[in-house]
């Protein structure tokens, strides 16, 4: 029930109450989180390696599980509510979906969320009808990465997606998801598969309370293999085996710093599990270690959407909405959600707006039509990291498990010859060789039973052909065989049809196998274990014969990385393109030629903290792109990002509107490009480069600019006319070097610089040879930096100069996503400076840069160690300077700082991380927590003006 809250400012007077003592006192490496809009009932406290949660409801602390990873010199903490728990559906009915969940009731009545596959973007309350063991053991064999047990027969793959428990001895209780098995182990952890399966691919952790799984008499760890059933509300498309999901039951992000290469690290903390998980950090971010302070800030899916529509039209890279009356690009980067109708469930990044037609950063895989129901969200799908003494900002990608530079247009992983399960990220093929005549089908019931055998036998047929496998899957008394599943087609051709084949192998003797039909297969072997098995839809590209590149049952998984289908083709298969020095490809796509020209493109090898290489995109064809050279990718493991050239915060050379170097056209010819809002001086863009983001003329490539007047840009002849949907940016202020040296950076003929108007800025190289590296720019000409010291960069090296200068001890990104305006709801992120300063930036969302030196008033505060800020999720940040427990509320509606209240006795020695969060009652009374530095008191504030 909600409440009035009659308290009156100078009558009532802000107090200060004392919540319970935390269990262990503040360090630098602390920090609080909840969730963006203040509901939920815990505050999650990281205090080094110990973790804890407070209970709002109760005043007190609970201990969680310690991270894999512990904490360096920074950290920072933060909470999602979109993610929870992670797994793929086992099989689903029309009101029923099973799962490889957790036991008991842990998961009765909370939310589940397809994410991929079919049935992707439901949403379903899950009501438990209960947990079946399958399969159990005492572990014969373990690593961090398996447990074996050599009693067992197991169909390859046959508990993928399952959950494995310790369930007695050694690590009791610890519960993982089973990636993939042969006959006698159970995977849960491999490097090579990190890109495609990041969310259930976690190692046994030797960290307090859980111990890795032992052998040692008396202590050997007992297993169970387990799944949970569940009711829901009736699908609208039914999830099947292919399709993953979470349980949106929150999670928490911890990024800290990391002494050797990638010198970041990023884990994630399942609450409903109480585990952590190791996420990827790819090399080539950092030259350094992360150090000083550090922020990270989710552009979560939080509230409501900030637009709600149907669609009148979809095309492949594009919605439209004739209902709508839109600012043009007011919803650049952010994201747009299919919630109904055609395309259900998939989501994009919106590159630009007009005012009705939505322009995306990559093709749909189905178009959505005039069926399709839609919502704008902030971008949920990424987090922005910033700090670290440096100017930069990197955003992370959770789907993705990636991190980049600047705006994302499309990822992947490179093959060769590519095979694919709907949903899924593409594993990389090896080998596939053909057999005029395999087996493509077994008699279920044997010939002749034999005698002796076991379930789990696998038998070998070598009659005619050499190397049909079947496994036995059921037996009578005396062992005799039942009944029989093919495995393996055969390596050479020449079976027959017909009963009573011989056999060999399995602990029994005289069965014999009816062949009931063969046929052209083809002995597919992948680059990494899979989780593929028998009947499972897969789909085949980058095949120079069409006739596989199209989608295939599998008839018999006959190991971790092998497997047969029945094919058309007339020969094995052999590559269209292969990774090379130069050119990197992924056969899944269908790309636009040349769609992708200037952008960069960071290729990592697998793992969480993968080495890296970053190039700039000369060319690109359908499934290729051509690099400056680079050490090729690994095929099926080696994971890529495309992303802008232009990384985020990189300031413009021209800051009035009508002179910004980016815009849509108003009309044109093969040679110009109009734009009737802009005012340039003439000729201040002659020599600069062009890119067509979206519209007419996407996919031109690099266009020089030859001159311009106030209006209109000219180059050389084009095959486009430009229009309304031209959607252009000019390459101001970043781009591919000429020549390089220590401590200069140079691009000819291509920039037109005024002298020194960089001095004092930041350049990044973030690209090419020695990526990474920020440094202050001391002077310029019109075409040359001059930098303090760099590793020497090359004429392969990518470079931007940023808006914004390097970050200081008590900073913090804020966004600010449920301000009052609504023509600027969700646009801005607030990011103070720290280390002493009294100022503030302010992130555009919607055009990546940076408004610096944002004013508020007064400004006479200066924020540093020890400063820490919390966002009410409406107009107002609160801010607590330093040491001093005094807090103040900046209203961003106003642009006004006002004085809050000042915390009952001082802080101890001020301290970095951020340790004040809001909290909000389900009567809707707002508290403001906050933690004394170097300390264990805690406080709370109820805020009522």
């Amino acid at each position: 029930m909600a409440l009035t809250n009659n308290l009156k400012p100078q009558v009532d007077l802000p107090v200060w109450e004392w919540c319970r003592f935390a269990p262990t006192a503040s360090v630098a490496l602390s920090a609080f989180a909840t969730a963006d809009d203040g509901s939920a009932r815990h505050i999650y406290y990281i205090s080094a390696s110990t973790f804890y949660r407070y209970d709002t409801y109760a005043d007190s602390w609970q201990q969680l599980a310690t991270p894999n990873v512990a904490p360096l010199t920074t950290l920072a903490l933060r909470y999602t509510g979109y993610r929870g728990y992670h797994g793929r559906i086992l099989s689903a009915g029309a009101t029923s979906v099973q799962i490889g969940g957790l036991r008991g009731n842990t998961l009765n009545g909370k939310t589940i969320r397809i994410l991929s596959g079919s049935g992707i973007g439901q949403d379903r309350v899950l009501t438990s009808t209960g947990e079946t063991v399958h399969d159990m053991g005492v572990i014969t064999g373990t690593t961090t990465l398996t447990l074996a047990d050599s009693t067992k027969k197991w169909k390859f793959n046959q508990w993928s997606g399952y959950t494995v428990g310790i369930t007695f001895g050694t690590d009791a209780t610890q519960y993982k998801k089973i990636l993939y098995n042969d006959t006698t182990t159970l995977y849960i952890g491999d490097a090579n598969l990190q890109p495609h399966d990041p969310w259930n691919n976690q190692a046994f952790a030797a960290v307090a309370p859980y111990a890795v799984p032992v052998t040692t008499a008396g202590s050997q760890a007992h297993y169970q293999i387990l799944s949970m059933s569940y009711s829901v509300a009736a699908w609208d498309t039914t999830p099947d085996y292919r399709s993953n999901y979470t349980t949106a039951t929150g999670g928490l992000y911890l990024i800290s710093s990391s002494a050797s290469a990638p010198f970041f690290t990023l884990q994630y903390y399942d609450i409903i599990h109480d585990s952590w998980q190791t996420k990827t950090c790819n090399q080539g971010l950092l030259a350094a270690a992360l150090g000083t302070d550090c922020t990270f800030e989710r552009l979560a899916k939080t509230g409501t959407a900030f637009l709600s529509s149907t669609a009148t039209a979809g095309a492949a890279r594009t919605l439209t909405d004739t209902v709508q009356t839109m600012t043009v690009d007011r919803y650049s980067n952010y994201r747009l959600l299919i919630t109904g109708g055609t395309g259900v469930g998939q989501s994009r990044r919106i590159i630009c707006n007009t005012a009705t037609v939505f322009t995306l950063n990559k093709a749909w895989d189905t178009n959505p039509d005039n069926t399709s129901t839609y919502e704008i969200w902030g971008d949920y799908d990424k987090a922005f990291l910033a700090g670290g003494a440096a100017g930069a900002m990197y955003q992370y990608s959770p789907s993705n498990d990636f991190w980049m530079q600047g705006s994302s247009f499309d990822d992947g992983v490179v093959a060769n010859i590519a095979v694919k399960m709907n949903g899924w990220e593409a594993l990389g093929v090896t080998t596939g060789a053909r057999i005029a005549a395999g087996v493509t089908a077994v008699n279920a019931t044997p010939t002749a039973g034999g005698t002796g055998y076991l379930v789990g036998d696998i038998l070998t047929c070598s009659v005619g052909g050499t190397g049909a496998r079947v496994i036995v899957t059921a037996i009578a008394p005396t062992g005799i065989v039942s009944t029989i599943e093919l495995v393996a087609s055969g390596t050479v051709t020449g079976f027959t049809t017909g009963t009573g084949k011989a056999t060999t192998g399995g602990t029994g003797s005289g069965c014999t196998i009816e062949i009931t039909s063969i046929g052209a297969t083809c002995l597919i072997t992948t680059a990494s274990a899979s989780w593929f098995k028998t009947g499972d839809s897969v789909t085949f590209s980058g095949c120079s014969d069409g006739a596989y590149n199209a989608a295939h049952t599998i008839l018999g998984a006959g190991s971790t990385t092998t497997f047969d289908v029945a094919t058309s083709a007339a020969g094995s298969m052999a590559a269209s393109n292969s990774q090379s020095t130069t050119v990197i490809v992924d056969p899944t796509k269908s790309w636009t030629v040349n769609e992708h020209v200037g952008k960069l493109v960071h290729l990592s090898v697998a793992g969480t903290a993968p080495t890296a290489q970053i190039r700039w995109i000369t060319a690109n064809t359908a499934t290729t792109l051509t690099v400056a050279t680079i050490v090729a990718g690994v095929n099926g493991t080696s994971k890529y990002a495309i992303y802008d050239s232009k990384v985020f915060g990189t300031d413009n050379q021209f800051k009035p509107a009508n002179q910004q170097n980016w815009g849509h056209a108003s009309g044109g010819s093969t040679t110009t490009l109009a734009d009737s809002s802009k005012s340039w001086v003439v000729n201040s863009w002659a020599g600069y480069k062009l890119r067509i983001e979206s519209g007419t003329g996407f996919a031109s490539g690099i266009i020089s600019i030859t001159s311009n007047t106030a209006t209109t840009l000219t180059y050389t002849t084009q095959s486009f006319t430009p229009d309304a949907t031209t959607h252009y940016e000019i390459a101001d202020s970043w781009g591919l070097m000429t020549a390089a040296s220590t401590t200069t950076v140079t691009e000819t003929a291509t920039k037109n610089w005024t002298v020194n108007m960089w001095a004092g800025k930041r350049i990044r190289i973030s690209g090419g040879t020695s990526p990474g590296q920020e440094v202050s720019i001391t002077s310029n000409t019109a075409t040359v930096l001059t930098t303090a010291t760099l590793t020497l960069p090359d004429t392969t090296s990518t470079y931007a100069i940023l808006g914004i200068p390097a970050r200081g001890a008590g900073t913090q990104l804020l966004w600010i996503w449920g301000n009052t305006d609504a023509t600027t709801k969700g646009k801005y992120v607030l990011l103070p400076r720290g280390g002493a300063s009294n100022s503030a930036d302010l992130y555009d969302v919607t055009t990546a840069r940076w408004l610096y030196g944002y004013f508020f008033s007064p400004q006479a505060e200066t924020f540093t160690t020890g400063s820490m800020y919390a966002y009410d999720g409406v107009n107002t940040i609160y801010m607590q300077k330093d040491a001093t427990g005094r807090v103040m509320a900046y209203d961003f509606s106003t642009n006004a700082i006002t004085t809050l209240g000042t915390i009952p006795y001082g802080h101890s020695t001020a301290i970095i991380g951020n340790r004040m969060e809001i909290i909000e009652t389900t009567d809707g009374l707002k508290y403001l927590y906050m933690m004394r530095h170097t300390g264990s008191e805690v406080w709370r504030m109820l805020i009522f003006f």
